[in-house]
């Protein structure tokens, strides 16, 4: 394990930088033509039971792969959802989905297709204020809002708050391959010990960046080598574990999410396009759209990418164009070579 670490390192500091664009890979459009409730995608998920799920400006969808179902608000239904906007989806251990609509994080319900607002067992019944959720290797949901982090086990019901008052303000939340829990307050990242049941602390903005008002905007482990770090203006660095210190991969593009497709490659999702970065080769290809391809993404305003279980990849679109989905078999068929794909991921 350390000797590979090592050649990751050496490749990561020796290589130089390779850039480039391609966009002869095949997307597949989805808008509101074809039942999508709003071109613009927030975030994605597929389920585990194959759904793939899609959060919108103006409702939830669900699809099959045919036909998209629509959920949206009704003040008629009390158990409908609690706002239009969809801004975060996750699926626990126990396959219930979860959706952050309005300032709440609902659970979504499949027998008769209703949301429910997460309360604390021994609250005071009123739905919680959280906009995520996620759960780490413990069984144990995260719940993030601006002022308290909470702790939930879906053990045995118990929870602890952490407010920001007393630990940071947290503005993002992920967890590493191993499932534990990772957050950033835009300057700094925070590594919660299960054993201390604190948070450890680690700076990735230098002073200078800060000034300049340079803050994070995306946290993606990267298993062996550290952690990949999005910015709003600095672009895409990467946060070496081993050595305690930050690189820049691509400079100078704001970063809205990153998304692993396979052990050393991931794609970045930017307002300037689609960036795939191979972290062992330190190559990237920048995929944007055009005006005289159809098979190109809809739209350089990227805001989700996820990976389905087949290996297909989605990718949510902030100003109109709605969902592009790439998969290598489509790819091929279209007289793309696989080489030129492998080359390309």
């Amino acid at each position: 394990m350390k000797i590979r670490f090592v050649i990751l390192i050496l490749y990561i500091l020796i290589a130089g930088p390779s850039y480039g664009t391609d966009n002869e890979l095949y997307f597949r459009h989805y808008n509101n033509k074809d039942g999508l409730s709003h071109n613009t995608v927030n975030c994605s998920l597929q389920d585990s039971k194959g759904f793939m799920w899609f959060g919108t400006e103006d409702g939830l969808n669900r699809f099959d792969g045919y036909t998209f179902t629509i959920y949206r608000h009704n003040p008629e239904q009390p158990n409908s959802l609690p706002n239009n906007r969809i801004t975060h989806l996750f699926e626990d251990s126990e396959g219930t989905v979860w959706v952050g609509s309005g300032g709440f994080v609902c659970s979504f319900k499949e027998e008769d297709e209703t949301f429910h607002p997460f309360r604390f067992p021994t609250g005071n019944g009123n739905p919680e204020r959280f906009s995520d959720i996620r759960e780490d290797g413990r069984k144990n949901l995260w719940l993030r809002e601006g002022s308290r982090i909470a702790k939930y086990s879906l053990t045995d019901k118990s929870y602890r708050i952490y407010p920001a008052s007393g630990y940071f303000r947290a503005s993002l939340m992920t967890m590493t391959k191993e499932g534990i829990p990772l957050f950033s307050d835009m300057f700094n990242m925070y590594i919660y010990s299960p054993e201390e049941d604190d948070f450890l602390l680690i700076p990735l903005l230098t002073e200078k960046e800060k000034e300049d008002q340079i803050h994070i905007t995306a946290l993606c482990h990267a298993p062996d080598l550290g952690m990949l770090v999005g910015t709003n203006r600095d672009g895409l660095k990467l946060w070496i574990s081993q050595e305690r210190r930050v690189v820049t991969l691509i400079p100078d593009v704001q970063v809205r999410t990153i998304t692993p497709f396979n052990p050393y490659t991931y794609w970045i999702g930017t307002e300037s396009g689609v960036y795939i970065h191979n972290v062992l080769k330190r190559t990237t290809t920048q995929l944007t759209k055009s005006l005289t391809n159809e098979y190109a993404i809809s739209d350089n305003a990227i805001y989700s990418i996820s990976k389905d279980k087949e290996g297909g990849m989605w990718i949510g679109t902030f100003f109109g164009g709605g969902l592009a989905t790439f998969r290598m078999s489509m790819s091929v068929s279209t007289g793309i070579s696989e080489e030129k794909l492998i080359r390309a991921c």
